[in-house]
């Protein structure tokens, strides 16, 4: 697949029947700020000393992703207390080289610390999930490499649409699911990248880059009630329809 320039391109884009396993897929669709960014926190990775990160580094890694990304932690939650939860529960651990089963255990784990911590008042899971695939992503070598899902409100409207694999709602999360709110989204984003043959970080950037591109159809003068009626008739039209009214309220803010 090359550029994507029409709405079609989007529905074919999100199809699990397109194996989109060329790197340079992605790269030749991604807008080249966001390519910066990815560049920047790589570097900061890389420059690690080692798998096992001290409180600056953590806090240092957060940082950027939480600008990059906007994530909003910052601005609305508690940066430095979601740096100590995730330093407590990894201070021993080598995060490049632990085992994905064990650090699933241990994101769960910062994760139901995070929720019941009385500091929080904004649960951070999509920065959680950011901070941990992107080191395991860049952190690993190319024979080690390990990847982890990455989570958004794109992402968790995705799979709320999708009926062949198990919801995940993070909103309606309670009770003792909250100690496997990490797994149970890593289950359900597995099933996902199964059905696509994607890793996990190809997953995201085809649900990412769906939004984005609709975003661009939009704000190049197609009319967004077309859109919304062409998305009605696609598989993913659900999730098409959603990104065109996401890009209409941002127009109004």
């Amino acid at each position: 697949m090359c550029k994507i320039k029409n709405l079609q391109d989007v529905y074919e884009w999100l199809s699990d029947k397109l194996e989109c396993n060329d790197d340079d897929i992605y790269n030749d669709n991604i807008p080249k700020i966001y390519t910066s960014d990815q560049n920047i926190i790589e570097s900061i990775i890389k420059n690690f000393n080692s798998g096992k990160l001290n409180k600056n580094d953590i806090f240092l890694l957060l940082t950027v992703i939480d600008s990059c990304y906007s994530t909003q932690v910052r601005r609305f939650g508690n940066l430095l207390n979601t740096n100590n939860v995730i330093y407590e529960n990894i201070q021993d651990e080598n995060v490049f080289d632990i085992d994905n089963d064990e650090l699933k255990e241990i994101i769960d784990k910062i994760c139901c610390d995070l929720i019941e911590n009385k500091e929080n008042n904004f649960f951070p899971f999509s920065l959680i999930t950011k901070f941990f695939s992107l080191l395991r992503y860049y952190g690993c070598t190319e024979e080690t490499k390990k990847y982890f899902p990455i989570y958004d409100k794109y992402v968790n409207y995705y799979l709320r649409l999708r009926t062949d694999i198990p919801k995940f709602d993070i909103s309606k999360i309670k009770g003792n699911d909250k100690e496997h709110i990490y797994t149970k989204f890593y289950e359900s984003m597995k099933q996902l990248s199964d059905k696509g043959k994607l890793n996990f970080y190809r997953l995201d950037k085809k649900i990412w880059l769906a939004m984005k591109m609709t975003q661009s159809l939009v704000k190049n003068n197609k009319s967004a009630d077309n859109l919304k009626e062409e998305a009605q008739k696609s598989e993913n039209g659900r999730y098409i329809e959603f990104c065109v009214k996401s890009v209409r309220n941002n127009d109004k803010s």
